[in-house]
């Protein structure tokens, strides 16, 4: 049975998901609903389910957030997103993190029904690759983090570093090399996030020569025809880069608008775009008057600001979010940044409601 969760802030469009789809038949079960991407979070790490269907726009944790949040975390977890805007930034994010499917409201039954099949057809497949022999919950942490490692030095132009890393992923999962399990799983992630790195940057990639099975490969052997995709991506990637005079400087804010939660310096984002941190400097400055840490700065003090007076999060769990384990930190930066700490900003706010 695969175990559905139901993600959006109107109760009217959760019911009209659990009227048409067709649970029965695709062998589904919904195993909760939640109005906000908290508590989504929540119910997720309480059921673990298989798919996820979720709005973007939503009260506290939006879509954006809560699709980085199982990047990272769940990154087997499949996801529709039915939203009811067709937002450039939206349908960017959701290609990234892999989005199955991505619907317009209101919800067409066969559009849904469609995109519940497809999603069911590769769940089972999937879990048919893991068993038996499945690979236990440490070890798919592990890899999914590996994984994710290989797929960040692919963009920030670290060759030797995603050499390693190939390396780092075979010794590291030796002892398990006649897995098929594990070869399955990290072929089909792996050319997963090639083939979407090659789609979204539009790289003139044919598909490869060699002839490869999954199912016969070794554990070597499947390394090392990933690693020979990685490098073409790899070199494509920078062949593109090298000939461009200048950057979009929209994907630059747009990229920073969805990690700036995360450990984000200018020259992590230059590798990103393949340029020097000396020159995405100044071409940010120039283009919005801001220095790139202060608008990382900048937008993390407002979410912050937001989630304390209107989600009334604990501080220690906004810290967190906004990008700083050191709440004593963020304490003083916040306070440099609006004058006031954070609790006496949710103080002063809490007094205004009232009066109001």
């Amino acid at each position: 049975m695969i175990k559905t969760l139901i993600v959006d802030d109107e109760p009217w469009t959760r019911e009209v998901i659990k009227q048409f789809g067709l649970w029965e038949q695709f062998d589904m079960r919904i195993v909760g609903e939640a109005d906000n991407g908290l508590k989504a979070i929540e119910m997720i790490r309480l059921h673990q389910p298989h798919l996820v269907i979720t709005d973007m726009r939503m009260p506290g944790v939006d879509g954006v957030q809560l699709l980085q949040y199982l990047d990272e975390h769940f990154g087997g977890i499949k996801v529709i997103v039915i939203s009811g805007y067709d937002d450039f930034v939206y349908t960017r994010q959701a290609i990234r993190s892999k989005v199955h499917e991505y619907l317009l409201k209101p919800v067409d039954p066969q559009e849904l029904n469609t995109a519940l099949g497809k999603c069911r057809e590769e769940i089972a497949a999937r879990l048919a690759c893991m068993t038996p022999g499945a690979l236990d919950s440490e070890t798919i942490g592990v890899l999914n983090g590996a994984v994710k490692r290989i797929a960040a030095l692919l963009l920030e132009g670290e060759r030797e570093a995603l050499h390693e890393a190939f390396e780092d992923l075979y010794r590291k999962f030796l002892h398990l090399e006649h897995s098929k399990a594990l070869i399955n799983r990290v072929y089909h992630d792996l050319w997963k996030l090639w083939e979407e790195t090659v789609v979204l940057h539009g790289l003139d990639i044919r598909e490869t020569d060699v002839r490869y099975d999954p199912t016969s490969a070794t554990w070597r052997a499947t390394i090392e025809v990933l690693q020979a995709m990685y490098d073409k991506a790899f070199e494509k990637l920078q062949e593109d880069r090298k000939y461009r005079n200048k950057i979009n400087l929209l994907d630059v804010r747009q990229f920073i608008e969805r990690h700036y939660t995360e450990p984000l310096t200018l020259e992590s984002i230059a590798r990103c775009f393949f340029v020097s941190k000396e020159y995405l400097s100044r071409a940010f400055k120039q283009e919005t008057g801001w220095n790139v840490s202060d608008y990382i700065l900048r937008l993390r003090m407002e979410r912050a600001k937001e989630l304390l007076i209107r989600d009334r999060l604990p501080i220690k769990a906004v810290a967190r979010f906004v990008g700083y384990e050191d709440v004593a930190y963020f304490y003083r930066l916040f306070k440099k940044h609006f004058g006031v700490t954070p609790g006496e900003i949710r103080k002063a706010n809490g007094q205004v409601n009232k009066v109001q």
